[in-house]
């Protein structure tokens, strides 16, 4: 027999016998309380319908595409959470029925192609399936307006999982038309959502949106000011550098890491004076975002500050600090910084501490030591003998 129709047949035997819960005796539990015989009945219905999505999933996994997982839905309780703790039997008849109406539209989904598969789920109650919904769609929405106009439509969704799957869905197809949706999705009562929306601006480089972006600095959410500051680089708003520069007494170290990076990526002149207040900042990714900032946006006022740092910096920056003053037109500790590291690859006794110098030479002055890594073909130490033949390849 069909295995769908085997399923299909299981799940109306299910249904009567949910049904048949109504005209039950009742029963007394092993402490001699008395107990309605219809709890023992819906444990019962919990293992037959468990055993069923088992079967299910077999079904499921013999497919070519990839199905639906068996993660319960939103509101959804294990057979083990309802022992000895089942409210009423109106609340545990609807719970069940919940799950049986997802089973249907997965047994159906089976008999369909993926792609009406994806519709049949949207429709449904459960949003794990809405969601598996969308996953199916999107595969095709690049080449089909409807599926595109279905998944839109999920924006509107009562689940904000749902939703913030629609909007990333959308943002990876590059669906400008969704654009006046995703500016409201900004307004969204849930942070994840509001964050896939402004992610989704900046994976369409829809560079119309940088002022409602840069509203979202101001987002009581974290994750959500890091995203807009993220966002605004990628569309490269250098206007909104003095509104990212806030940011930089952000009560968040990643707000204010992302700021930093980002103030030098748009090149934001008027970021310096903030930048150069976060040369003292607490965290020292920060500290390092702002020296690396300096540097790319010409801030000559920070050599003296850069420099201060470079002389008593014990390693962590000292590239960067060398990188963002020549940069600046500081060249001396650009060279002191090449010969030091010379000096290791050749003199260290630790053949680790060699490498490690070709390696970091490598990542910063590469043109004006291939000589060192010449000679440093000659070591004695395997490591270092590869790390000097990588820097050679590299171009």
């Amino acid at each position: 027999m069909n295995k769908h129709l085997v399923l299909a047949i299981a799940l109306a035997a299910l249904v009567l016998a949910a049904v048949s819960l109504l005209s039950r005796p009742t029963g007394r539990t092993e402490s001699g309380t008395k107990t309605p015989e219809w709890h023992r009945q819906v444990q019962q219905l919990e293992n037959h319908l468990g055993r069923l999505e088992i079967r299910l999933n077999d079904v499921e996994r013999e497919l070519p595409v990839a199905s639906p997982s068996s993660v319960p839905s939103e509101g959804e309780t294990s057979p083990e959470a309802t022992q000895g703790n089942v409210a009423t039997l109106p609340a545990e008849l609807a719970r069940l029925a919940s799950r049986l109406d997802d089973l249907t539209y997965r047994i159906q989904g089976l008999e369909e192609d993926p792609i009406n598969r994806g519709y049949a789920y949207i429709k449904s109650d459960s949003p794990q399936l809405r969601l598996e919904g969308i996953t199916a769609l999107r595969r095709v929405a690049q080449f089909d307006a409807t599926a595109r106009e279905t998944i839109r439509n999920m924006l509107y969704d009562t689940n904000p999982r749902v939703r913030m799957e629609a909007a990333d869905a959308l943002g990876d197809l590059s669906d400008r038309e969704a654009a006046p949706l995703m500016a409201q999705m900004l307004s969204d009562a849930d942070p994840n959502v509001r964050r896939e929306a402004v992610d989704s601006f900046a994976d369409w480089g829809h560079k119309e949106s940088s002022p409602l972006i840069a509203q979202m600095l101001n987002d009581p959410d974290a994750s959500v000011r890091r995203e807009a500051v993220m966002a605004l680089g990628t569309l490269g708003a250098s206007d909104a550098g003095s509104s990212i520069s806030q940011l930089l007494s952000d009560s968040s170290a990643d707000v204010r890491q992302q700021a930093a990076d980002v103030l030098g990526r748009i090149k934001a002149r008027d970021g310096a004076p903030a930048l150069l207040q976060a040369l003292n900042d607490s965290n020292e990714e920060v500290r390092g975002e702002a020296i690396a900032s300096l540097g790319e946006i010409g801030a000559p006022e920070a050599i003296p500050y850069l420099r201060d740092m470079y002389q008593r910096d014990t390693g962590r920056d000292r590239i960067r600090l060398v990188i963002a003053l020549r940069s600046l037109g500081d060249e001396q500790p650009f060279r002191q910084e090449v010969q030091r590291l010379s000096d290791v690859a050749f003199s260290d006794s630790d053949a680790r501490a060699r490498a490690r110098a070709i390696q970091t030479l490598s990542s910063f002055a590469r043109d004006q030591s291939r000589d060192i890594f010449t000679r440093a073909l000659q070591d004695e130490n395997d490591r270092v003998r590869q790390e000097a033949e990588r820097a050679l390849r590299n171009r």
